[in-house]
């Protein structure tokens, strides 16, 4: 299943092999909003997509370090249907007039949660984005998320994913782990909660990016 896709277009199934046809649009994937617990391991991560044609169906595996654990809903909702396996997402259109329109602006196809280590580099592997003929779409998927990486380190709550800017929430954090040499707001990496972390988040106050 790695190298198909299956589009369903009315009761009509297509399959089309990556690389097979081209001129059938252009569009890009990329990772979007993401969470992860180093607790745990577990995170979530949002599939983003702008394309110049609608799209009917897609698919794409993860690297070996990473496990997908399931796949939620965001514009690829009713009228389509999702699967994954440990390593593979798979999305397809079940319903006609459910397509995803042709977009300049980014929009969230799905959500998919994933198990990996800090540190791991999530890419899109073998993706195939496909047309209303089946045609595979011609795209950009070379957007690498990395496991853990925050938009700024001072931004620490949550930990491990923080929330997009660092504000009173990221102090509070720090003081509530205050001497503490094993903590995940330990921003400046010293291995010990002190003045500095406060000082680091002071300095960095507002919005991340």
């Amino acid at each position: 299943m790695q190298n198909q896709l299956g589009v369903f277009v009315g009761s009509v199934v297509c399959l089309v092999s990556a690389g097979a046809l081209a001129g059938s649009g252009t569009g890009e994937v990329s990772w979007g909003e993401a969470t992860w617990d180093p607790v745990t391991g577990q995170g979530t991560v949002e599939v983003m997509w702008q394309c110049d044609v609608p799209l009917y169906g897609f698919q794409f595996n993860v690297p070996d370090d990473f496990l997908v654990v399931d796949v939620a809903p965001l514009e690829c909702d009713e009228g389509w249907s999702l699967y994954n396996s440990d390593d593979l997402v798979l999305c397809f259109l079940i319903e006609q007039g459910a397509q995803i329109d042709a977009t300049a602006t980014p929009v969230g196809l799905v959500t998919m949660g994933f198990s990996a280590s800090e540190g791991d580099e999530l890419s899109f592997v073998g993706p195939i984005f496909a047309n209303q003929d089946a045609q595979e779409i011609d795209i950009v998927a070379d957007d690498v998320l990395v496991v853990g990486e925050t938009l700024c380190p001072e931004d620490v709550y949550p930990a491990g994913s923080g929330d997009g800017a660092v504000d009173v929430n990221d102090v509070l954090a720090i003081l509530g782990d205050w001497g503490s040499a094993s903590s995940p707001y330990d921003v400046d990496g010293d291995g010990l909660i002190g003045v500095d972390d406060v000082l680091a988040v002071l300095n960095a106050w507002g919005l991340c990016g």
